[in-house]
């Protein structure tokens, strides 16, 4: 019984040794960057910016890297048909500064969804 352990231990000790345990690095050589299109068509806002976010920073790959840019380059089509639960079109408040005494300003609206639909950053709404 003692030999059969002592065999099984000694192939584990074996095998252990002849497999690749190590931890991948991505680098700037090694990264793998594709083009990725999402369509936002009656996707929740902020569900859909955090699945982007998670492609565009990489972390849905295998060899991820935080110091490293191996995410993908990401396309959203139909961002003006994208949709918010609950009365956020209307009654969301958008506050910025400009960083002067007295330049903090409130706005109804986003500030750039007057001047085109698809220029809404994602990262407002996380």
């Amino acid at each position: 019984m003692q030999n059969n352990f002592t065999i099984y231990l000694l192939y584990i000790k074996y095998k252990m040794n002849t497999l690749s345990y190590k931890t991948v690095s991505a680098n700037a050589q090694t990264v793998n960057k594709e083009w990725v299109i999402v369509d936002a068509k009656e996707q929740i806002l902020g569900r859909f910016s955090s699945k982007v976010s998670k492609l565009l920073r990489g972390k849905h790959k295998t060899n991820f890297t935080p110091h490293v840019d191996c995410g993908d380059n990401v396309i959203v089509i139909n961002a003006d048909k994208i949709r918010m639960t609950g009365k956020k079109w209307t009654d969301k408040k958008y506050f910025s500064h400009s960083g002067y005494p007295g330049g903090f300003n409130v706005g109804e609206e986003h500030p750039h969804q007057a001047q085109e639909p698809k220029l809404i950053n994602l990262n407002d709404f996380n």
